[in-house]
């Protein structure tokens, strides 16, 4: 907890519009792991300024070399 982390675009427009544009309200936001989510299955809840979010692990980067480590 507390790491740095950004979201990653896992879908497109055409593919999901839902999930597409809320990811996109995070996109190239900086955000902080509030907590871990272990079950049903790995999820972050994750502080993006003002705003949170709970976004699975493969959602998720460190910014260094893709997916969250």
């Amino acid at each position: 907890m507390g790491e740095t982390v950004f979201v990653l675009l896992t879908c497109t427009e055409e593919d999901d519009p839902e999930s597409f544009y809320y990811f996109k309200q995070f996109e190239e936001k900086e955000g902080v792991i509030l907590e871990v989510i272990e079950h049903p299955r790995l999820q972050y809840r994750v502080k993006f300024g003002q705003a949170e979010a709970v976004l699975y692990h493969e959602e998720l980067t460190n910014g260094n070399n893709g997916m969250f480590q």
